[in-house]
């Protein structure tokens, strides 16, 4: 296990080329010279508010399950290998001993403790690396369903050159309650098609034609006042949950980071600023979301009609509600404002759950997104949801 650990703590050396897409709207690649992949794609990390990865003592930290800080080896006393809690770290917050079932950190002597960067001894102990009880307590980051955006640039660029084809029908462009487009009658539920958008959203901020280097939409098609309804960084969010596994743990910041990274983000974007992280020498680069801002009243504001099934009463019961309660119930979330990247991973998760709700019920009516149905409506009640029987 800790041969594998090292090898995914390696990963962030190697720079990966990016590769050229097929001009405006059809970027890609899968890494950058100066971006990488820290602790390769598969690893919690300590970060900040817009996803840069914290430094202490020198390290990149790893986190376990707990959401705690792991001991690494920069964190042991190079004479004694007893810990030493960083000055950086909450001790709340930080797990010395990752929970062992024996209090003893090292299996070697104090004096064979050398924190190495070039160590090729297997006795020697790079510094960045977690102790000997912490190996088996990083926590890998699945992607799920997301890993297709690993496949190469010229899969992606098909799919998206369908999404171009499919958004130039001619008819009218809205959204379903899930912040998926809809054109005419047709519902992007294709999750690779979702990919490609989340590519396109933040690279270009726009959806271009590769043919003709101008924007897709013609805005007489527009059903929703004939403009687009919110900013490209939440359009992103909203596309990454349509194409994530709608079952399963869900998304969260480190999976929208690691989406983004394995795309070449954001080495690739033409239009987003970026932080900058400079570690082993090397200079690594995040996406800056901190003028992002996402509020679940503000997107999902409409209302619902459904069927579900009352196992209490052994019979399907019909409802009507606002999205807000039927798919997020009494949250205090839900008119919180969320922001940086911690608020781009719940606009994303929370588009998940709205489209899940879909799969768990018999919807017969949803409010498009960003619109409203008021519900003590003689309309609502008679003609959208009127009763099961």
């Amino acid at each position: 296990m800790k041969a594998l650990i090292s090898i995914l703590i390696l990963l962030m050396l190697m720079p990966v080329a990016v590769q050229a897409g097929n001009g405006n709207g059809g970027g890609g690649g899968n890494g950058g010279p100066t971006n990488g992949d820290v602790y390769g794609d598969s690893v919690y990390l300590l970060r900040d508010e817009n996803g840069v990865p914290i430094l202490v003592n020198g390290c990149i930290r790893p986190l376990g399950a707990d959401g705690k800080v792991l001991a690494l080896n920069a964190d042991l006393d190079p004479d004694t290998g007893d810990p030493i809690t960083p000055d950086a770290i909450e001790s709340d917050d930080y797990d010395s001993v990752c929970e062992a079932d024996d209090m003893q950190l090292m299996s070697v002597n104090s004096s064979r403790i050398t924190l190495a960067a070039d160590a090729e001894d297997e006795d020697e102990l790079e510094a960045c690396d977690p102790i000997k009880n912490c190996i088996e307590s990083v926590v890998e980051t699945d992607l799920g369903r997301l890993s297709l955006l690993k496949s190469p640039d010229r899969v992606l660029d098909r799919q998206f050159d369908e999404v171009i084809k499919n958004l130039s029908t001619g008819g009218v462009i809205w959204f379903d309650f899930g912040g998926r487009f809809v054109v005419g009658s047709s519902t992007f539920d294709s999750p690779l098609s979702n990919m490609v958008l989340f590519r396109e959203y933040l690279i270009w901020s726009e959806l271009i034609d590769p043919l003709t280097d101008e924007s897709v939409f013609d805005p007489d098609q527009w059903g929703l006042d004939n403009e687009y309804p919110y900013d490209f960084l939440t359009a992103a969010a909203l596309a990454l949950g349509a194409g994530a596994d709608k079952e399963g743990g869900g998304l969260d910041a480190e999976i929208a980071i690691r989406t983004g990274e394995i795309l070449g983000l954001p080495v690739l974007t033409e239009v987003l600023d970026t932080h900058s992280l400079h570690y082993e020498g090397k200079e690594f680069r995040f996406l800056d979301f901190s003028d992002f801002a996402y509020t679940r009243e503000k997107i999902f504001k409409g209302n619902v009609c459904y069927d579900r099934y009352d196992t209490t009463g052994g019979a399907w019961v019909r409802e009507s509600k606002s999205i807000l309660d039927a798919v997020f119930g009494e949250d205090p979330d839900n008119v919180m404002e969320f922001t940086n990247i911690a608020g781009f991973a719940l606009a994303a998760d929370d588009a998940r759950r709205v489209i899940v709700f879909t799969h768990d019920n018999e919807m017969w009516f949803a409010d498009s997104i960003f619109e409203f149905t008021a519900m003590d409506t003689l309309d609502w009640t008679e003609n959208i949801c009127p009763p099961l029987n």
